[in-house]
């Protein structure tokens, strides 16, 4: 198993992989998260993709809307934000129902942000004047879509969701 280093942009494995992809007797199989079968692999996973989300720097819209969740939703542990209003101008997404920013909180802790009925998530709403969805830090990227995608029903269509290397199925 080849994996880059946290903070490393080109280090041997990923040199090695670019190698073998040009090679014409070598085969390159990239695996993804279907392909864990231990679910001590699986924790560890997960373990290690909640550090990186924890560890990224954040702008200064999620600090404020980070900020926000501690004063209306003490109790509740965020994994971290990710505010993309800048990305649905750049796209011409105008669409109320794409937030402008996804809460990702601790498995278990999803209902802490939102309260019991949403008035904690409407007072991070109101005072950060955001569109603003919570999902779980799970390996379930089909409710990550869901909470982000424009139209609702969009679940009923994804029928399976994982990751790969940079390059699965020869794109980039």
């Amino acid at each position: 198993m080849l994996q880059r280093p946290l903070g490393v942009e080109k280090d041997g494995a990923t040199l090695l992989r670019e190698v073998l992809l040009n090679e014409e007797n070598a085969v390159v199989v990239d695996l993804g998260l279907k392909d864990i079968v231990r679910p001590g692999a699986k924790r560890g996973v997960k373990v290690s993709f909640e550090l990186r989300m924890r560890k990224r720097e954040l702008s200064n819209t999620e600090r404020q809307i980070l900020d926000l969740i501690r004063v209306h939703a003490p109790d509740a542990d965020v994994v971290t934000v990710i505010e993309f209003k800048q990305e649905k101008e750049n796209l011409g997404i105008k669409s109320e129902n794409v937030p402008d920013a996804l809460i990702i909180a601790k498995e278990g802790h999803l209902g802490r942000v939102v309260g019991k009925g949403g008035e904690r998530i409407k007072a991070i709403e109101g005072e950060s004047n955001l569109r603003v969805r919570t999902v779980e830090m799970n390996l379930n990227f089909k409710e990550w879509i869901r909470a982000l995608h424009p139209v609702g029903w969009i679940g009923k269509h994804i029928v399976d969701v994982d990751f790969a290397g940079p390059r699965a199925n020869g794109h980039s």
